[in-house]
């Protein structure tokens, strides 16, 4: 026996719905009526709503992706850049030509030359400012600065990832954002499928069971048969 399943993606949920809503719109223009004036304008109100919904997530999914590409690169750029400038700066140290202890303006310990840990979008972010503010300081205080690159260098592809990382963020919030309003809407739409559904085979409930699934089977309902049984239907 063959039995009804609910759609369990968006994209079948839509398809259920918009066949629904076509047979519907075909039917009254003949003058025929199978799904319930309530049921229909529901319909009419819901369909675009949770079309609407998903366009919106994907168009805030693609950007949200693109963005995340023009982000990587430049956190990429900028790393390059704040892990250059403190290699110059140890090597001036190395050459005598700065003190360890200025390594201090950067927040860094001036008993040894390691480089701070530049492996994730948060850590660049942090020491990025570090390094710049810590720089400025140097040179406000007269001391020689850093060249190759020089800290005005490093602070426009620090400013330009920081940028990239605040929109790519942002771009998350919305893209989170329009995907709980599509969860939201799901159990409406699952509900109103189901009574639609029910509405449509009531109305052919007084035909023989095959020509009672063909028939509803036009608006959008679907059967599934089970493995030992499509053989003998």
């Amino acid at each position: 026996m063959p039995y009804r399943r609910l759609p369990n993606t968006d994209k079948a949920r839509i398809r259920a719905m918009r066949t629904a809503l076509e047979k519907a719109e075909r039917d009254s223009d003949q003058g025929i009526s199978v799904i319930p004036f309530d049921l229909l304008y529901k319909l009419r109100v819901l369909l675009p709503e949770f079309e609407q919904a998903i366009d919106l997530y994907n168009m805030s999914f693609r950007r949200q992706v693109e963005a995340g590409k023009e982000m990587k690169e430049d956190f990429r750029i900028a790393k390059m850049y704040l892990t250059h400038f403190l290699q110059v700066f140890n090597m001036a140290i190395q050459r005598n030509e700065l003190k360890p202890t200025e390594r201090e303006f950067f927040g860094l310990d001036p008993e040894n030359l390691s480089l701070p840990k530049l492996q994730t979008e948060k850590e660049v972010l942090q020491w990025g400012k570090q390094i710049i503010q810590g720089e400025e300081a140097r040179l406000a205080k007269g001391l020689n600065p850093v060249t190759n690159p020089k800290v005005s260098v490093v602070k426009i592809y620090f400013d330009r990832f920081e940028e990239s990382y605040r929109y790519y963020k942002k771009l998350q919030e919305v893209t989170q954002a329009n995907l709980k309003n599509i969860a939201k809407l799901r159990p409406k739409v699952d509900e109103l499928i189901q009574k639609l559904w029910n509405a449509i085979e009531k109305s052919f409930e007084s035909l023989p069971p095959e020509i009672r699934r063909k028939k509803s089977a036009e608006y959008g309902v679907v059967y599934f048969y089970r493995k030992n049984e499509k053989n003998s239907t």
